[in-house]
């Protein structure tokens, strides 16, 4: 499986509007829906005033990418992954924590 990013704003609201399953973790959310191409499509959104620090930011994007990166399946999807509320004290051990609970509900939604 190929990852690729999701750039323009209409792959985004596609994704929003034709979401087949929607994952909740604490004050994050991932959003997905298949493609045909064969290759996952993608996008985050984390604004700065949820997550202040660049270096957490890019952290979060580092593992989120790398739990696609070992995801097994054989459908492509389109995937959004973004913080919905303040996160007030980043601690690491944590967002791995929720980032393998994300792993797992996604690897349930997929089959």
């Amino acid at each position: 499986m190929d990852l690729k990013p999701l750039k323009k704003e209409d792959e985004f609201t596609f994704v929003f509007k034709n979401k087949i399953e929607s994952i909740n973790i604490n004050s994050y959310r991932a959003m997905l829906t298949w493609n045909d191409s064969g290759n996952i499509n993608y996008g985050f959104i984390l604004p700065r005033k949820y997550l202040k620090l660049a270096v957490n930011r890019n952290y979060i994007r580092r593992l989120v990418k790398q739990t696609l990166r070992e995801l097994d399946t054989a459908k492509g999807f389109n995937f959004i992954f973004m913080i919905r509320s303040k996160i007030a004290s980043f601690e690491k051990e944590e967002v791995k924590k929720n980032i393998e609970e994300l792993k797992r509900k996604l690897e349930l939604a997929l089959r």
